[in-house]
């Protein structure tokens, strides 16, 4: 473990160049660009807002786009596990002939996520303010909660890389059985509330 954080220290310059080409490439080709960070959890939380209207669960007493809009944050940071399991397969291959740790390719998935975090904790101020909501003391959880999050996020990540590595089916495998968990999941549900 030592030697792996000492290897990443040697090659900071690397992981900053790596990381910043990385975020640059991925808004500058795209159509909307950074705007892509900003369109998706406000449309995820627009549709969760609407199925609310029709469902009516209820928020206790706080305005439902922001309750939707915190939660999808952290769930859209999660999804590092899934994104970072195919770096290591896609990137590593042409790069043979040189020594660097193949680390640093997940690590700057990580830093691709924290940027959009960042703007998305941006809007989420912006939607405290619209609907005059004050933080309480519960907001001192959040950094432990996003540094939770990238450890478990990059262990995944890690350990679906090196299976990757070598079988490469393991590529669409955890999206299949994250769609399977999802669907199964609401269906025990019923089960256990007595509706099936």
């Amino acid at each position: 473990m030592v030697f792996v954080v000492k290897n990443l220290v040697e090659y900071l310059e690397l992981l900053t160049v790596l990381a910043w080409k990385n975020v640059t490439l991925r808004y500058k080709l795209a159509y909307l660009g950074i705007a892509w960070a900003v369109v998706k959890p406000l449309t995820l939380m627009l549709i969760l807002t609407l199925v609310k209207s029709f469902v009516g669960i209820d928020s206790d007493n706080i305005a439902y786009p922001l309750l939707t809009f915190a939660a999808l944050i952290l769930w859209i940071f999660s999804r590092i596990c899934f994104g970072g399991r195919k770096e290591c397969g896609g990137q590593c291959q042409p790069d043979q002939k040189i020594y660097f740790p193949r680390e640093i390719f997940l690590i700057t998935t990580v830093v691709i996520k924290l940027v959009e975090l960042g703007i998305n904790f941006i809007i989420l101020a912006g939607l405290m303010i619209w609907f005059q909501f004050i933080p309480n003391m519960y907001m001192l959880w959040v950094p432990i909660i996003i540094f939770y999050t990238i450890l478990a996020a990059l262990s995944i990540a890690f350990a679906g890389a090196a299976i990757n590595v070598y079988y490469r089916d393991m590529g669409t495998a955890p999206t299949s059985a994250a769609f399977l968990v999802n669907v199964r999941i609401p269906s025990n549900l019923s089960i256990a509330a007595g509706e099936g």
